[in-house]
């Protein structure tokens, strides 16, 4: 029992010897060590007590171990278990009063003595290394405000392909948050891909690191970049690639992306438009030979008509005749929809009134629910009401062939304001903003682009005109028009209208429904003649059957063919002292003087000259602004024995 009492004496105390030769050797090394080492109790009630200090630690605080062993230590910083904490503290000297110094402080829990204990490392900065630090983290802060700033997307990569930067906009493309597109593979984050030429992203990551030179993606290429969700969704992009050098060797690959939606739809509108106008430049010719024509023939069984008031059988085929002269009278108008150069007759007024009206037309017989979101200081709008209600009906009918189910339009309308650095194609200003979504079918995102051609349609029995037309009017008002859709959900058709100054006052249509815009005239001539009527046309037939018209309303008439004619004409009737009525003049005359020349002649001839321009070319600026050119009425063709009635009476 004795002996096995003096093996485990032995054995205790050789154990202690070795733990205080431990503690020693401890106790040497931190004390040596050039930092400020502190050893203070892990939880005495708040108070951390010093337990041990190094001489480097007495240095940087300037007090020594006798002053602070065994006391609270004076100043206070959070722990942050192997996390550097820079703190600053203030330190008492000998002379010149105490002084603040910053230390970098590490922390770790450790048994000391048998108690728990922090060792705490002090490490001094100095005021060049706080300097460098700070220009290090202005330089750092400098580059962040920098890529947040920029417009297009930037990335850079490691030679590795790592991705180690990336701005914000960068992050809002890709579909990746920045701190965790950094560390993982370029082509994990950057999906690019080249639809021209298989050529993939990765591969030109690895050409510039071998070049050392940068590239940049082509017009002739049609790059995108295609969603993080891997749902089908691509944005078309423009990309530049330059190597990142270091002591003249490439260290990675800084990519720069440009989304192109925009610009590619400014492209596509661009070729829209010219396809637009060289429609239009067909359909004028044709518009205005079936408008000739149709003044001959509806003039003449506007005469017929009257001669046959006793003859109801007679009179009824002469009325449907004349309406099917009308219809022809009505794909003539949309022909000249595409006109060059045609203009809409604007002018200032409530386009919720159009908008009413447009909707009853076509909502009428169907079901479908309408949802109405109308601003109540939705400005007035320049707009002319007959064209843009067409635009409207064919909005609308397009959405309710969408849902042949029924569903619901949402119909909104709103101010909006263009800012000039707006990437759009109208001009900055205020605007009043349509925008009618249906629940439809909606279509494939391929067939988007392609919906305001002509004859497009993605139904057999659709003429494809619909879109095409509202296109067009929305375009000649100075305005702008999108088409968005998702299939299976629905479309959204958004047009905006060049607004007044001021706001609309009035809400409701100020036409009652059922009522009609045209009145009815009686024409019962008198043996009086009313006055001699100049006509100045090339074409034989109109001039007929426009004096035929005339001589039922009891004028005089003289015809001619051109507009040089027609100045001979009045110049002698001026002379002779039989001056004329009025003056109808054709506004274009192939190989000879229009209109629009010749009534500048007159006025220098006549200033009070009565004239009225005429003319198939119904949308031509000259017939929507014909005040402006010094004409006193205008007489679209084709044209009826009431419609020239009105036309001269208005010249009374």
């Amino acid at each position: 029992m004795k002996t096995t009492y003096n093996v485990l004496k032995l054995q205790l105390e050789k154990e202690t010897r070795n733990l205080e030769q431990s503690e020693d050797k401890f106790i040497r090394i931190i004390s040596n060590d050039p930092d400020g080492v502190l050893i203070v109790d892990a939880d005495t009630g708040g108070h951390r007590i010093v337990r041990f200090m190094n001489p480097a630690a007495e240095n940087l605080l300037g007090q020594s171990c006798d002053e602070l062993l065994g006391k609270p230590l004076q100043f206070s910083f959070p722990i942050k278990v192997d996390e550097p904490t820079e703190v600053e503290i203030e330190t008492p000297r000998e002379t010149g009063g105490p002084i603040n110094v910053t230390v970098e402080i590490r922390a770790v829990e450790i048994d000391w003595k048998g108690r728990p204990t922090w060792l705490i490392s002090l490490r001094d900065i100095p005021p060049w290394r706080k300097k460098l630090l700070k220009a290090f983290l202005e330089e750092k802060e400098w580059l962040d405000v920098t890529l947040r700033s920029l417009a297009d997307g930037v990335i850079a990569a490691d030679k590795k392909g790592i991705v180690r930067i990336i701005n914000w906009v960068a992050g809002q493309m890709t579909g990746w948050g920045q701190e965790e597109a950094v560390g993982k593979p370029l082509a994990d984050v950057l999906k690019l891909n080249n639809k021209t030429t298989p050529e993939a992203m990765i591969d030109l990551g690895q050409k510039v690191i071998k070049k050392g030179e940068c590239i940049n993606s082509t017009d002739t290429e049609d790059w995108v970049l295609a969603a993080r969700e891997g749902n089908g969704s691509e944005i078309p992009i423009e990309y530049s690639c330059a190597p990142i050098f270091k002591d003249e060797e490439v260290m990675g690959t800084v990519w720069v992306i440009r989304d192109v939606t925009e610009k590619k739809e400014m492209e596509e509108e661009a070729i829209r438009v010219q396809n637009l106008e060289a429609l239009g430049v067909l359909a004028a010719g044709i518009a205005h030979q079936y408008n000739n024509i149709l003044t001959s023939t509806l003039g003449y069984i506007s005469l017929a008509q009257k001669a046959a008031k006793g003859d109801k059988k007679l009179l009824n085929r002469l009325n449907k005749v004349e309406q099917a002269g009308l219809r022809v009278k009505e794909i003539s108008a949309r022909l000249l929809t595409f006109s060059k150069g045609g203009e809409p007759r604007k002018e200032k007024g409530s386009i919720v009134n159009t908008l009413e009206l447009a909707a009853k037309a076509v909502l009428k017989y169907s079901h479908i629910n309408t949802k109405w979101s109308i601003a109540n200081d939705l400005y007035l709008a320049l707009f002319d009401p007959d064209q843009v209600g067409i635009a409207l009906k064919n909005i609308l009918k397009n959405a309710v062939e969408a849902m042949p189910n029924g569903g619901e339009i949402e119909i909104k309308g709103e101010n909006i304001e263009i800012p000039d650095f707006k990437f759009i194609s109208i001009k900055p200003g205020s605007y009043v903003k349509i925008s009618i979504m249906d629940q439809g079918t909606g279509i494939a995102q391929e067939y988007q682009s392609k919906v305001f051609s002509p004859y497009f349609s993605t139904r057999e029995d659709a003429e494809g005109m619909g879109l095409t037309t509202a296109y067009s009017i929305v375009l000649r008002h100075g305005g702008w028009i999108r088409f968005k859709s998702t299939e299976g959900k629905g479309s959204l058709v958004t047009f905006l209208l060049p607004a007044s100054v001021s706001k609309t006052v009035d809400r409701k249509p100020k036409i009652k429904p059922g009522t009609s815009r045209t009145r009815t005239l009686s024409i019962e001539p008198s043996a009086a003649i009313k006055g001699k009527v100049l006509v100045m046309d090339d074409e034989e037939f109109i001039r007929d059957v426009a004096g035929d018209l005339l001589q039922t309303l009891n004028y005089d008439i003289e015809f001619a063919e051109t507009g040089e004619e027609a100045i001979r004409l009045y110049r002698e009737a001026i002379e002779v002292g039989e001056l004329f009525h009025a003056v109808i003049l054709d506004l274009v005359v192939p190989n000879g003087m229009g209109g629009k020349e010749c009534i500048r002649e007159l006025r220098e001839i006549d200033p009070n000259v009565k004239a009225i321009v005429s003319s198939g070319y119904s949308n031509d600026p000259v017939m929507a602004n014909y005040r402006d050119f010094g004409f006193q009425g205008v007489l679209p063709k084709p044209y009826q024995l009431q419609k020239l009635s009105e036309a001269l009476e208005k010249l009374q």
